[in-house]
């Protein structure tokens, strides 16, 4: 073979070659699907909506159905390149079966490989979790709860939603099939009593607390802190994905940490010397008012002598701290006080996807216009100013948010190291509190 004909021969290999790549990235970007994400596998729970049998698939331990399933009811099923978002929406109120589809519902076989989702899935313009599976988008079946009309339960191994109720009802079985309703709550100020709500539970966390070098082995094994295997103190900040109270020990979640964090959050990076007195003396203002105003309050913790974990903490999102329950709070609401440099009271903002089972599509948004609620009420009735607009980004990853198994709103009010702020929290808690206590009114009232 002479030089030159070798030469024409690597020249075309290196054409064929350039091709394919270029027809890969291409075919990529046409069907949304960007790496593997794992593989579907034999779900042990059937799923009924509206008494219709729909396939459903097991994957990182949580229930999917296909999305394109939805048409049965008349949901709409697109996906836009151009914005490069799959939509799937439905926005009228009737539910009846569309036969059409009747005898084109999914099959995906066990193994099936599941990619991760180059473009983004709404739910009637919420963004939900997506993944591809063939031909198909999966979708975790507990997102159906989010979208309002839905009564949703569980007995034996079938999930069962209805459609097109006229009252949503909260959900019974295991605590990945929470979803809350608002109740109807009197703004504040109204004369209803403790009665009003019938005991709606708010749990009240006042961050921070005891030194983590006070506290004995056994006092943080009684809090909920747990050592790894370097004798370090402290907690997971993830629970393994689409599971609550499986801590990820450092794989098996999304892995969302601070820059330069991981998933291991040590004891000692809470600890605080003013701040534990100034969020509980908040957080005890805020528990009166609720309560005058109907609702039921869980402390986390009700001295600076107590330091639990976020894990131990959010038991009381459960009856009796009771975690094979359903969770029974309607919110939980995390009050700090800020340092570093600044002013005022702004609440710290969800970002994102969230994978814990049980929270509801609109957790993120949930809990942002929570906060922003109790932010605007403090603001509005405290001496307390308006810190980076009311709001704080790039915190998303808090171990609170991982966790979570409600709607949490987070609360960074005023500077404990600005002599101003700090004069405030000091004279002013009582109003603080009040004014915490009517935002959360304020945003169940829908006021």
């Amino acid at each position: 073979m002479t030089k030159a004909t070798r030469n024409i021969l690597l020249a075309i290999v290196a054409f064929l070659i350039i091709v394919n790549v270029v027809s890969l990235l291409m075919r990529r970007g046409d069907d949304g699907n960007a790496g593997d994400a794992g593989r579907i596998t034999v779900s042990d729970m059937s799923v009924r909506i509206n008494g219709e049998l729909i396939p459903s698939y097991g994957f990182r331990e949580m229930v999917y159905i296909a999305a394109q399933d939805l048409r049965l009811f008349g949901f709409e099923v697109e996906e836009d390149a151009s914005a490069r978002s799959c939509n799937i929406t439905k926005t009228d109120g009737s539910y009846s079966v569309n036969e059409e589809y009747r005898t084109r519902l999914s099959n995906i076989p066990d193994g099936t490989a599941v990619s991760f989702r180059n473009y983004k899935t709404f739910l009637n313009g919420t963004e939900i979790q997506g993944y591809g599976a063939g031909e198909y988008i999966i979708i975790p079946i507990d997102t159906l709860a989010g979208l309002g009309s839905v009564r949703q339960s569980q007995s034996g191994n079938t999930i069962e939603f209805t459609f097109g109720t006229d009252e949503p009802e909260k959900p019974v079985g295991t605590p990945s099939e929470v979803s809350v309703t608002p109740p109807t709550v009197a703004p504040a100020g109204t004369d209803t009593g403790p009665a009003g709500l019938g005991g709606k539970v708010i749990v009240l966390d006042p961050g921070h607390g005891a030194a983590s070098d006070s506290m004995s082995d056994d006092e943080k094994r009684a809090s909920g802190w747990v050592r790894n295997e370097s004798g370090s103190w402290g907690e997971w900040r993830h629970w393994k994905s689409g599971t609550v109270w499986q801590d990820c020990g450092g794989s098996g979640c999304s892995g969302r940490a601070p820059e330069n964090g991981g998933c291991w959050y040590p004891i000692g990076n809470g600890d605080r010397d003013t701040e534990p007195d100034i969020n509980l003396q908040n957080c005890l203002a805020a528990k009166k008012y609720l309560e005058e105003l109907g609702y039921t309050v869980r402390l986390t913790r009700t001295s600076n002598d107590e330091n639990p974990s976020i894990t131990e903490r959010i038991k009381n999102c459960y009856p009796n701290g009771d975690t094979s329950k359903t969770p029974d709070a309607l919110a939980y609401v995390c009050v700090h006080s800020n340092a570093g440099g600044g002013s005022g009271s702004a609440y710290i903002a969800l970002d994102g996807t969230y994978d814990q089972a049980g929270i509801a599509a609109g957790y993120a948004n949930d809990g942002n216009a929570l906060g922003k609620s109790i932010n605007d009420r403090i603001v509005s009735s405290t001496s307390l100013g308006e810190y980076s607009g009311g709001r704080i980004d790039g915190q998303g990853s808090l171990i609170l948010f991982c966790k979570s198994p409600v709607i949490c709103g987070y609360l960074e009010i005023g500077f404990f190291d600005n002599s101003s702020d700090l004069a405030v929290l000091k004279s002013e808690s009582d109003a603080i509190g009040k004014a915490i206590a009517n935002g959360i009114n304020d945003y169940f009232a829908g006021t």
